[in-house]
């Protein structure tokens, strides 16, 4: 049973990993060894005081911790079911280095989706540190929240790596401010 576990896991890594790569010589981490130079003299000229999470290299600023009293819960999914994905509602902007805004959602309703969908750094910002006993990495200990304001950098491996994407190059640093209005629970969830 570990094993089809196991199985699966890698299966869907390497899945996973060709739909992002689309050049099978592509070195995630020789990609930010040339990036990170950039994203620490941007974020030195753009977000003073920013944090630097150095397992992912991304650089945060909480800008606001949001609701603390009517938190969403983030919950795994059972013995290796991985993590419950929430349904967002998000107004957001995002830049590249340059300055460029590329894609923006500042209306009253926002953008909506299950963070399953988003890029990388979107999980790495919205899950608390631990999920129970699970490690995740997120930067806040209640994961971000209805209300709750952050900024971060991040390098193009958690964004869209060496692919091109709408207005966004291949091996873009990513520059996010997102307000959360809202963080619920899938409709599809099963208990």
């Amino acid at each position: 049973m570990k094993f089809l576990k196991f199985f699966s896991l890698f299966l869907a890594t390497v899945t996973l990993s060709s739909c992002f790569n689309n050049d099978l010589d592509y070195d995630m981490q020789a990609q930010y060894e040339i990036e990170k130079p950039l994203i620490q003299q941007y974020v030195q000229e753009n977000l003073p005081g920013a944090t630097l999470d150095t397992a992912t290299g991304i650089w945060y600023q909480i800008l606001d911790i949001g609701d603390e009293e009517d938190t969403y819960v983030y919950k795994t999914l059972g013995a290796g079911g991985g993590i419950e994905s929430p349904i967002i509602q998000v107004k957001y902007t995002l830049r590249l280095l340059n300055g460029t805004v590329v894609d923006k959602v500042d209306t009253e309703q926002g953008f909506t989706s299950n963070l399953a969908g988003l890029i990388q750094a979107w999980h790495i910002a919205f899950l608390p540190k631990k999920i129970g006993e699970l490690n995740t990495g997120g930067f806040t200990e209640n994961g971000l929240q209805k209300n709750s304001r952050i900024r971060f950098v991040t390098p193009s491996m958690w964004g869209y790596q060496n692919r091109s994407f709408g207005n966004v190059p291949a091996d873009s640093p990513l520059d996010f401010t997102i307000e959360v209005l809202d963080v619920k629970a899938p409709t599809n969830t099963i208990n």
